[in-house]
């Protein structure tokens, strides 16, 4: 009879594939950043996430100690627009 450990195998590649994408943050390390409790950072970011500043995004990530997967609120700084915010003008010399 085997011994392969399934649920070994099946948690190894639950937490490859339910993690947060590089360069997100989660509300907790976001919260010890701001010196606040993870409650409060969705109120306390929510002015700069309405003006397009922050990213906040909610995606499933695998939690080891439950062994089941959780949906984890993050953020991250929003990427610059790539269009020129002021274009040089084009004055005749």
């Amino acid at each position: 009879m085997s011994s392969t450990n399934w649920s070994g195998i099946v948690e190894r590649k639950n937490a490859e594939i339910y993690r947060l994408p590089v360069g997100w943050d989660s509300r907790e390390v976001v919260a010890e950043k701001l010196n606040c409790s993870p409650e409060r950072v969705s109120e306390i970011l929510r002015h700069a996430v309405k003006a397009g500043e922050v990213e906040k995004k909610t995606f499933p990530v695998w939690d080891k100690a439950n062994k089941r997967v959780l949906q984890v609120v993050a953020f991250r700084p929003a990427a610059p627009k790539s269009g020129v915010a002021n274009p040089p003008s084009k004055t005749k010399k």
